[in-house]
């Protein structure tokens, strides 16, 4: 999906708080849609993630934001969700990053609560090419 597109469905881009970096990429912040749309430059910028920061959102049925790691890891066990994994775990800032591989998703936690969850396009067998919707 491309930028005009992602702006046609979601709102006018002065209610969208955009943010270039030095690569070319952009982030966009619908602060009330309470979500952020990430466009990549080496994929022509279109859309390449999308982060949920609400509750009201589900990922396969399943509200994450504001819910502990233990709770989730308890579904896991429960086989309600699939297999949490390590990602990333930052002490200096008290956050951890887990997979969720099953749905090409991160989620986010601070202090063992979930702030928000990240869903990408799923790739090729290379890992590198992403595959678009047509």
């Amino acid at each position: 999906m491309t930028r005009a597109e992602v702006a046609e469905r979601l709102g006018d881009l002065s209610s969208i708080d955009c943010q270039a970096n030095e690569s070319g990429d952009e982030d966009w912040r619908y602060t009330r849609l309470t979500l952020s749309l990430s466009f990549a430059d080496e994929d022509d910028l279109r859309l390449g993630a999308i982060t949920f920061s609400s509750p009201r959102y589900l990922l396969a049925g399943h509200s994450l934001v504001g819910r502990s790691i233990a709770e989730l890891k308890m579904e896991v066990s429960l086989q309600k969700l699939p297999s949490l994994s390590l990602d990333e775990h930052l002490d200096f800032l008290g956050a951890t990053n887990f997979e969720i591989e099953t749905f090409g998703c991160t989620v986010w936690a601070r202090d063992f609560i979930v702030q928000n969850f990240t869903i990408y396009p799923r790739y090729d067998n290379s890992g590198e090419t992403p595959i678009w919707p047509e």
